[in-house]
């Protein structure tokens, strides 16, 4: 009798490279990003913890294999906070500061 025996080896979900905190002036476009371990995974985004609203005009998501970013064209004071980038059980988060001339904005709870 033969038996035949397949092991799947299944490699555990990490953040390869998480979000770093950013620093951007009124009307810019910024960019988060992080990647994954494992390819095809769906990332949900945050911002003050709470669900974002992808508007896919001014703030739009995309991914690339493991890679995934949040992008925001045309950044105002209101962007200021923390963003949240959810995968399963793993998550990673970063600051975004949005300044003008005279004033450094952040919105922390």
């Amino acid at each position: 009798m033969q038996v035949r025996v397949t092991c799947v080896v299944v490699e555990p979900i990490k953040f390869r490279r998480e979000l770093k905190d950013m620093t951007v002036r009124c009307n810019e476009k910024v960019t988060f990003e992080c990647e994954l371990s494992v390819v095809g995974l769906i990332m949900t985004w945050l911002k003050d913890g709470q669900k974002l609203t992808i508007d896919h005009d001014r703030l739009y998501t995309d991914s690339d294999g493991s890679t995934h970013q949040l992008i925001i064209n045309t950044v105002n004071s209101g962007d200021a906070g923390v963003y949240t980038a959810v995968c399963k059980q793993l998550s990673t988060t970063a600051s975004l500061y949005v300044y003008s001339k005279s004033h450094i904005f952040n919105s922390f709870i």
